[in-house]
């Protein structure tokens, strides 16, 4: 699990960093999917050699502020992944597998 804090705001997304310095970039989709069933929200990026790397498109589930995303392992295997919004996104969570429900 990492969690993440906002430290601010850019023409790009919100950029979030943990305790390690690794620093992750927020964007809205800013493009049209025509004839896919379900879209991805905002797209996740990581700070990796001097620039930002896409990661993944983040889609709504069922719960307010929790999105699902996959990235591929070594071996080209999918993980699935949550990343939970909160404190009115000043906060963010990853973590490996699905979204347990919360009360």
């Amino acid at each position: 699990m990492t969690n993440l804090k906002k430290v601010g705001d850019s023409v790009k997304g919100s950029e979030y960093e943990n305790e390690e310095g690794e620093k992750y970039l927020l964007s809205a989709v800013t493009r049209c999917y025509q004839g896919t069933a379900k879209k991805p929200v905002y797209y996740l990026s990581q700070w990796q050699a001097g620039r930002w790397a896409y990661v993944s498109g983040l889609f709504r589930t069922k719960q307010d502020g929790v999105y699902s995303f996959d990235t591929r392992d070594n071996f080209g295997v999918r993980r699935l992944s949550t990343c939970i919004l909160s404190e009115g996104g000043d906060s963010m969570t990853l973590q490996d597998g699905r979204a347990t429900k919360t009360a």
